[in-house]
């Protein structure tokens, strides 16, 4: 009990936390020097005999002395112990890297350096990017206390113009600050300025017909600039280039030749030019061939069972012919079944709503389908069946009447 002799076990309740931190190897240098002055403060008010709480008449007799400064002394003790297990502190140099004006084709890599000032292991956690262009390296994910890691980030700019800013968000394991974000800026400049990047191709298959298209090449450079005859990976692909303001404005015309032998999907188109900046442009070109007609789905697919309730299903008809495409004759092989057509683009794209009644079970009907006629030569019938799919769910006024 405090205000007796043994009101000295407070007192040497410090002693006790003096010994046991500086047994473990987490404590700090302040820590325990700190402990050890109170340990002096200690042995010199005992020698004084001011840390007597007995009859003694010192200022430190009373009860409530005894008791307010034990407590003061073993308070600040439990805190010095609290802060000996330490904890991690994540410290950047820098949170903004500007890169200043770069080239599509010049990637940029920097290295954040990040600080470990708490006492200690700062984890790494993850480093995300705001998008596919800048990519992290592999990274310090573990930082001893004091010593400096780093976090290699890397920015590709191929796919952009004009001014730019990159975010990079850094989780660590600092209670006080979590998540940390990054910023990267950049100015891109392209010395020229190529539109469209890639030119795509859309050939109907069986119609031997050639396509053409455009592209339109401008220097940003105040110096005149030449360009070469352009040169294609794939001889279905044929360019041509024509100048239209000379040294600064250029047109690059590439012709798909469907009567060509089927080479590839796609081509490089390069042209040499006489920036030193960018000596060589690349255009990507590339088809995809298009059924002439398109029917989605291809099938009906209903559930196994009678239906709960009413249904309709659509139908697209997609003409990708030059030729305009005239539908009639739709005939349904049940005849509970209605259908209507609806044109939404004349000549070009048609759907076809099949109503299904309350009850139609497709198990019952294992050849049923439902067809309509064209004017397409090789298509001139369009037939879609209608087939077993998974089982049916119970309607809402199934459901509700067997809840009452």
């Amino acid at each position: 009990m405090i205000g007796t002799p043994s009101s000295l076990h407070g007192f040497r309740t410090l002693k006790l936390f003096q010994r046991t931190w500086e047994a473990r190897e987490e404590i700090s240098s302040e820590t325990r020097r700190s402990l050890q002055v109170w340990g002096a403060f200690h042995k010199k008010f005992e020698k004084m005999g001011l840390m007597q709480c007995g009859p003694k008449p010192t200022i430190f007799t009373h009860t409530s002395v005894c008791r307010f400064f034990a407590g003061v002394l073993v308070g600040w003790a439990l805190l010095s112990s609290a802060a000996a297990f330490g904890a991690p502190r994540a410290q950047f140099r820098e949170t903004l890297i500007d890169f200043g004006v770069v080239l599509p084709t010049a990637v940029q890599r920097h290295e954040f350096e990040l600080k470990n000032s708490g006492d200690a292991e700062l984890q790494v956690l993850s480093v995300s990017a705001s998008c596919g262009c800048t990519t992290s390296g592999e990274w310090d994910r573990v930082i001893a206390p004091g010593q400096t890691g780093r976090i290699p980030i890397e920015f590709d700019p191929v796919s952009f113009n004009g001014a730019i800013t990159k975010a990079v968000v850094v989780t660590t394991n600092d209670p006080e600050q979590p998540v940390r974000s990054l910023e990267i800026r950049a100015r891109v400049r392209r010395p020229f300025d190529i539109e469209p990047a890639i030119t795509s191709f859309l050939p109907v298959e069986g119609e031997a017909r050639n396509e053409t298209k455009l592209v339109r090449l401008t220097s940003n450079d105040a110096a005149l600039v030449t360009l070469a005859a352009p040169e294609s990976t794939n001889p279905q692909f044929r360019p041509e280039l024509r100048e239209i303001v000379r040294g600064r404005e250029f047109v690059l015309l590439i012709t798909y030749d469907v009567t060509q032998p089927q080479f590839a999907p796609n081509a490089l188109i390069s042209i040499r030019t006489s920036h030193p900046e960018q000596p060589i442009l690349r255009i990507s070109a590339l088809a995809l061939p298009q059924p002439a007609l398109a029917v989605l789905p291809a099938e009906i697919r209903l559930p196994a069972g009678p239906l709960p309730g009413n249904n309709i299903h659509r139908i697209l008809i997609r003409n990708h012919s030059a030729t305009p495409l005239r539908i009639f004759d739709v005939v349904a092989t049940d005849d509970r079944l209605s259908v209507s057509v609806d044109e939404r683009e004349p000549g070009k794209q048609f759907f076809l709503n099949v109503a299904f009644p309350r009850g139609y079970n497709a198990v019952e009907q294992p050849d049923a389908s439902v067809s309509v006629k064209t004017s397409h030569p090789k298509f001139p019938v369009v037939r879609v069946p209608i087939v077993v799919g998974t089982a049916p769910r119970a309607s809402r006024e199934a459901q509700d009447a067997g809840h009452e």
